[in-house]
Formats: C-alpha cells, sequence, structure tokens
C-alpha cells in the first residue's frame, strides 16, 4: 500500500495520523500489510516540515515530499502519486476527519472487481453552505454522467495503482478525481466512512 496524505499547517495532526496509519497496517487487516506513508508538506509555515522530517527519522516507511511553497491540494496529489510504489493507493487529508482505521474497508471494496473507491461520508462534519455547495456538485456531476456516486469530492479513496499513473491532476481536478477515472474506463465504486470532526 501507498498512502499519500497531503498536509498544509497540520503540526498538530501529523503524530497522531502517523500512529494511527501504523496501527492500521499492524493490526487492522487479517494480517500485517506493508505500506508506505507519503505525506506532502504543501507549503507549510508553521513547523510541520520540520516535524515530518524528524518523524522520518525513526520510520522508514515514512516519506515525507517537502514543497517549498503553497501549490494546492491537486499538485501535492499529483506529486504524490508520481512517487508511489505500492500496488494499492490511498489518499486521506491529514486533519483527521478522515479514519485510517477505515482503509481495510476500502481496501476490500478494491478486490470486489472495481479500479477506485471513493469515501461517501456520513454524518459530514462541515459547514451547512460547503454540504450545501457539494449537494449541488454532486447532483449536477449525476445528471451530465452516467457516474453515480454522492460524495465525489471526499478525499478519502482508495486506488489501484494503475489508476494514479493513469489520470493527470491540476488546478483544481482533484475534485474530478472519481470522473476522470469512470472517463478513462476504470471502474468506481463508493464505501460509506465515518467523518470526524477537526480537532486543531
Amino acid at each position: 500500500f501507498s498512502v499519500v496524505a497531503p498536509a498544509f499547517n497540520e503540526v498538530e495532526s501529523i503524530p497522531e495520523l502517523v500512529e494511527r496509519i501504523e496501527a492500521t497496517f499492524s493490526t487492522g487487516f487479517s494480517e500485517p500489510q506493508s505500506y508506505e506513508l507519503i505525506i506532502v508538506d504543501d507549503g507549510s509555515t508553521d513547523g510541520t516540515r520540520d516535524l515530518l522530517r524528524e518523524l522520518a527519522e525513526r520510520r522508514p516507511q515514512l516519506r515525507p515530499i517537502i514543497l517549498r511553497r503553497n501549490a494546492g491540494k491537486s499538485m501535492a496529489l499529483m506529486i504524490g502519486f508520481l512517487k508511489v510504489r505500492g500496488r494499492y493507493v490511498v489518499t486521506l487529508d491529514a486533519d483527521l476527519q478522515d479514519n485510517p482505521e477505515e482503509i481495510p474497508a476500502l481496501a476490500a471494496k478494491l478486490e470486489e472487481d472495481c479500479h477506485l473507491v471513493v469515501g461517501r461520508r456520513q454524518r459530514r462534519q462541515d459547514t451547512i453552505l460547503r454540504k450545501l455547495g457539494s449537494i449541488i456538485f454532486n447532483w449536477t456531476v449525476r445528471k451530465a454522467t452516467d457516474l453515480d456516486i454522492k460524495d465525489l469530492n471526499c478525499g478519502f479513496k482508495a486506488y489501484r495503482a494503475e489508476v494514479v499513473k493513469t489520470i493527470a491532476v491540476y488546478g483544481q481536478f482533484h475534485r474530478y478525481i472519481p470522473l476522470l477515472a469512470h472517463f478513462a474506463g476504470f471502474k468506481v465504486a463508493e464505501q460509506p466512512v465515518r467523518n470526524s470532526p477537526r480537532k486543531h
């Protein structure tokens, strides 16, 4: 597995994220899984990059990528995708709203003959305005295409590696990853996931 997590000013969240991902791959599957954790620091100014370097000295599976300036989520994901070595790729945000403990469920769904599994956030922890915008966005995509996904913009996803090696993500295109994969001929499915409130 390759886990890719874009991070921007997440110095308080990173230690817990790293520990929970370690625990998930040690005990969350029926048997331990090998993994790499690629955290892409997207030009943080709060000490995130120094913390990542420090943590990586003690954890060979942690592979930080440090960007000199803030390039945005799409670019951070694309840079992470270029570096992955795993057969399966998981993306999640570094702010702990996505729960690493649900990675095995996403991976199991991948085994059901699909290429990309999109998390569908249950009881989404966000503002009313963001929720409303998301509802309109998802409804529009479903009406305009034949892709029936209810939470297209959820960052918590699992992919077969061939998907991330095929699609190009830039600008704000991270919002359209499932649609890009669908248009490229990949099978896209959804999996319910919990959504936690931000801690920091």
